[in-house]
């Protein structure tokens, strides 16, 4: 019985910690995303936000002629074998003299270095058993076992990329500063008219025409599908807008296209605390915890919610006393709450009756704290009634 009254009542409370529903105006300024990171988004008091957004900020475009398999320039081989690609910074910074290899296996074949457009131009190596065009069928990629493109520059890294699997781009991504996880490479490789769409997109989120806003953002990822800063604001205008399970889909799109960032992680671990999906909620919270618990500090009290309604008491407490370590822009108060709803659960009266009297020390705002003063005075009858016991 306690379980299921808790539960409920964080069930309650976590609808509160879900996107709340804004007036067009509130949205209007909410949804571009524009804050720098750490910084909370315009409009979201209870749960300060990250940068809530796509990669708007980056500027940097591709033109159409530059997309990867379009025209000549964007051809991974030439008439003489020659292997020829393009290496994109994820930061967008200055892409020339980067270093290109070929090599197969523990041997490098050939190298190239790239120009200012980040393009390069690899001679066949010698003990490659390639030998036609790269960028026709495929059937002569296969025979190129062993073998594969490594791009090399101090900062930044990238998987090697197996000759058999090319696709015309490889992208560098800079090393300890998380740039990958909150700006999608797939933006710096998006075709000038998917750019396009996308700004008029945002440019009608600031003017409060989210009808436009849905267009665009469906015109961007309908010339590029793989854009998934557009897959984003789509899903956070389907989500404003309650078409649920047309944001999740395309929550889900951003995903599929780049699954290192994490911003379309988080819309759906908020969406599943607000619909009770707790296993769900838990394991997206997690995953964004994993990869990234600074610029998304806020998930570990969305974890612990999720983890305490899945009586997972230990997991939550984890995550309660991270939320409630945190200061500043990223603080949550209610990291306390949740903590001292736990510690009753595990039956440290005293530890549960510190943390709920600390968050009930700040401002009475939101159903967290009406419930958090009720289960303090249950908390200290509890104290009293085992100290009297002690008495006898």
């Amino acid at each position: 019985m306690l379980r299921r009254k808790w539960a409920a009542v964080l069930a309650c409370g976590a609808m509160a910690l879900s996107p709340r529903t804004l007036s067009q105006q509130a949205w209007a300024q909410q949804t571009p995303g524009q804050p720098a990171p750490g910084q909370p988004a315009p409009g979201q008091a209870t749960v300060p936000r990250a940068n809530t957004g796509g990669d708007s900020g980056m500027q940097r475009g591709v033109s159409s002629e530059d997309t990867p398999g379009r025209g000549p320039r964007g051809d991974r081989s030439g008439a003489d074998g020659t292997i020829s690609g393009r290496v994109v910074l994820s930061d967008g910074a200055d892409p020339e003299g980067i270093a290109v290899q070929q090599a197969c296996g523990r041997t490098v074949t050939a190298v190239g270095y790239t120009d200012s457009n980040g393009r390069f131009a690899i001679p066949r190596g010698a003990k490659s058993s390639f030998s036609g065009d790269l960028s026709a069928s495929g059937e002569s990629l296969a025979g190129v076992s062993g073998c594969e493109l490594r791009a090399s520059l101090g900062g930044y890294s990238a998987d090697p990329v197996p000759l058999s699997m090319f696709s015309g781009v490889i992208v560098l991504r800079r090393e300890g500063a998380k740039l990958g996880l909150t700006i999608s490479a797939t933006t710096l490789l998006a075709p000038k008219q998917a750019r396009k769409s996308y700004d008029n997109g945002l440019e009608a989120i600031r003017h409060n025409r989210p009808d436009e806003a849905q267009k665009d953002f469906a015109g961007a990822v309908k010339i590029y599908p793989r854009f998934a800063a557009a897959w984003l604001e789509l899903g956070k205008v389907y989500e404003q807008r309650k078409h649920l399970s047309e944001a999740r889909n395309a929550y889900s799109k951003a995903i599929a296209a780049d699954a290192e960032y994490l911003y379309p992680y988080e819309r759906l671990y908020r969406m599943d605390v607000q619909e009770s999906r707790w296993q769900e909620a838990a394991e997206t919270s997690a995953k964004v915890l994993r990869l990234d618990p600074y610029e998304f500090a806020e998930a570990f009290y969305f974890n612990a919610v999720s983890n305490l309604n899945l009586d997972r008491l230990d997991a939550a407490e984890h995550s309660a006393r991270e939320a409630a370590k945190l200061e500043g822009a990223q603080a949550e108060p209610r990291g306390n709450y949740v903590l001292g709803v736990i510690l009753w659960h595990k039956g440290d009266l005293d530890g549960a009756a510190e943390r709920m009297r600390t968050f009930l020390a700040g401002p009475p705002d939101g159903p967290e704290w009406e419930s958090g003063r009720k289960m303090l005075v249950e908390i200290e009858k509890q104290i009293a009634g085992r100290q009297a016991r002690a008495g006898k």
